[in-house]
């Protein structure tokens, strides 16, 4: 296998393991007393915004409400949304720092993603 080979190989791993997660998520949370095929229908309607725009993009509250999620706004002056704020400034400032691609959040912690040159 090439390496271009094995990287799109990889992508496609991590898209279907973001895939897999999200469904199990929604079906134990959110939609829970949906079928998988609702819960499919959500999930790709989020696929389509990231193929259709930038990657990373922001979702806001009225557009994943439109998708089926039920979706409380938070105060932006509130102690919960300050701590998540604290959250994403963390996570901003340490994978700038290190200078990674991405850090990835998993049930055992997280996972530092290197930005690779792609020689194609």
């Amino acid at each position: 296998m090439t390496e271009r080979g094995f990287i799109f190989d990889l992508m496609d791993e991590i898209s279907n393991a973001t895939v897999n997660l999200a469904k199990e998520q929604l079906k134990a949370n959110m939609l829970k007393d949906k079928d998988e095929k609702h819960i499919d229908a959500v999930v790709n309607k989020f696929l389509e915004v990231g193929d259709k725009n930038t990657h990373g993009r922001s979702i806001s509250p009225d557009e994943a409400e439109a998708f089926g999620l039920k979706i409380k706004k938070e105060d932006k002056h509130s102690e919960f949304w300050n701590m998540i704020w604290e959250i994403y400034v963390r996570i901003e400032t340490y994978t700038r720092n290190k200078r990674l691609a991405k850090y990835l959040l998993s049930r055992n912690g997280g996972i530092d993603v290197q930005a690779m040159p792609m020689g194609f």
